[in-house]
């Protein structure tokens, strides 16, 4: 054993040493508390969400934050952080940052091969308090209600001061943790499960936001080499406008956000180092109405750009001319649907045209690879719009791929429901129509030259939607399944009648009690929206 940690504590220092610090993070404070990430560690230092937490955490003087992983190979099993190799039941806190539901899995397994007890209700003042937030925790933070002590609902540049305070006025002054959680049970942004209740009838809970006017855009603290992400992220803005309907980040982080493009640059300016690759963080970025000039500042002054995938209808040359300075040579875009009809469903106003338009733009600027995304299993779906996919595919690619080298790769993925959208409202399809919808449009595309498709798992699909749409019992469920080391996808088979069910407009959804920002009516009226969409004619020339 002592080998073995050993070389982890060589494996900690090598990930540590491929970091290139851009912004000074202080790690003194007494308090010590892990921040832990439950994917890999490629995958969460190149979230700048996870990337800020840290930093924010550490500019309280009263905590000493650390991260940990997720670890790989002869590391598997390792539950301790990065910085001083220690195990996460020796810190005071632990605290989760919750980007997607399938690290739900993660989180318990590290929990409990850390000793600490999966259920709040079973740990002890001696056990670590268990802190949550992130992104799933905004939508739906019932199905982890029956394991956190505490979530954060909201962004942590308003919440993690609180929670410090909180922690320096109850615990540092002798008091309780449960002195501490009735504290931040009256706060705005704090839910807790032992105070609230794991499954309270009515809204105790307002999600928190900041004001752009009030702080800086978020940027990268390192520029870590071994992450997904070799780039010094930097915010542009937070939300997005669209409206899609089937879209979480649209709903959850309104109010709609862009920082002006002098604060942008002046936190570049400040952090980055010349020759930096900046990578432009934003769930919109295609509607900054300065994109294009923010791309040509950031080359001027030596920076290469890097961006997420783009709207097919913002696609402009000075942009393209940007992505090749910058030695991009994939795009990716996001159809959605085959046809305009499943498009305006969904409220993904493009028409097929727009997306012609933009690939020849994207062929014509000498780019070498095009990613494409849809779904399948959207609520109103036929085989026509499977069809579509195939057809539009088959233009698309005649029109990209047709000199030596160049490939389309598509990703077809299942539509699984999101709470605070209008298709929270809307079943999943069943494992057997996901099967043979994907094997439908899978066969069709492999006939078209230059096309790759991804794999993709059906079962770990549906699993997500149970970990979306799913209450606390789903937790107490998990919970079990991982003390008792047996296969988590049982879940499936006692959640499985909501899961593929409509719910009607009066129906209590698990994560109603949360004040998400949201008119529920506004919301019921998209959704019945899109039905009336479905049954209008298609107009697609590819379909």
């Amino acid at each position: 054993m002592r080998d073995r940690f050993g070389a982890f504590r060589q494996h900690a220092f090598n990930l540590l040493g491929a970091e290139h610090s851009r912004r000074s993070v202080s790690i003194s404070g007494p308090t010590p508390l892990a921040l832990v990430y439950p994917n890999s560690y490629a995958t969460g230092m190149a979230s700048l969400g996870f990337q800020t937490v840290y930093r924010l955490f550490n500019e309280q003087p009263l905590i000493k934050c650390e991260r940990a992983f997720v670890y790989e190979g002869p590391f598997a099993h390792f539950n301790h952080t990065l910085e001083s190799q220690r195990p996460l039941n020796e810190f005071r806190i632990v605290a989760f940052s919750l980007a997607f539901e399938m690290d739900y899995v993660n989180t318990l397994l590290l929990m409990k091969e850390a000793g600490i007890p999966l259920l709040g209700r079973e740990r002890r003042e001696r056990d670590p308090l268990i802190v949550m937030g992130g992104v799933t925790t905004f939508m739906n933070p019932a199905v982890m209600a029956p394991i956190a002590d505490l979530f954060m609902i909201g962004e942590g540049e308003v919440l993690i001061p609180q929670f410090a305070a909180a922690y320096e006025e109850t615990i540092l002054s002798g008091k309780s943790k449960q002195a501490l959680l009735q504290l931040l049970a009256g706060v705005p942004g704090f839910y807790v499960p032992a105070v609230h209740g794991v499954s309270p009838e009515s809204a105790v809970v307002t999600r928190q936001h900041l004001d752009i006017g009030q702080h800086p855009p978020a940027t990268s603290f390192c520029v870590a080499a071994k992450s997904h992400l070799d780039m010094f992220l930097v915010e542009v803005g937070r939300g997005c406008g669209r409206g899609c309907r089937f879209c979480a980040a649209g709903h959850v982080y309104r109010p709609f956000r862009f920082w002006p493009v002098g604060e942008i640059l002046g936190e570049v300016d400040r952090f980055a180092q010349r020759g930096d690759r900046v990578g432009l963080v934003g769930a919109a970025l295609s509607d900054y109405r300065a994109l294009d000039q923010l791309c040509m500042d950031l080359l001027q002054r030596g920076h290469k750009i890097g961006l997420s995938s783009l709207r097919a209808d913002r696609i402009t040359a000075p942009l393209l001319q940007a992505l090749a300075e910058s030695d991009i040579r994939t795009v990716t875009l996001a159809p959605e649907a085959g046809t305009e009809r499943m498009r305006r469903a969904v409220h993904k106003n493009l028409s097929d045209q727009q997306i012609i338009d933009a690939v020849e733009r994207i062929a014509a600027s000498g780019m070498r690879n095009l990613k494409f995304y849809y779904m399948i299993g959207l609520p109103g779906e036929q085989e026509e719009d499977l069809q579509a996919i195939i057809s539009l595919t088959r233009e698309l690619a005649g029109r990209f791929t047709g000199r030596s080298g160049r490939t389309l790769a598509v990703s077809i993925n299942a539509f699984v429901p999101k709470p605070w959208t209008p298709f929270q409202w809307s079943a999943m399809a069943a494992e057997k129509e996901i099967r043979h919808k994907r094997e439908f449009v899978n066969k069709g595309l492999k006939t078209i030259p230059g096309v790759e498709v991804s794999r993709k798992s059906a079962r770990e699909e549906l699993l997500q939607g149970v970990f979306s749409l799913g209450d606390h019992k789903v937790g107490e469920d998990l919970a079990a399944l991982v003390y008792r080391e047996e296969p988590v996808n049982q879940i499936y088979a006692a959640n499985r009648d909501w899961l593929h069910r409509d719910k009607s407009q009066g129906e209590r959804l698990p994560w109603q009690f949360i004040d998400c920002g949201q008119d529920p009516e506004r919301l019921w009226s998209g959704w019945q929206q899109s039905h009336r969409s479905m049954q209008e004619p298609d107009a697609s020339p590819a379909s």
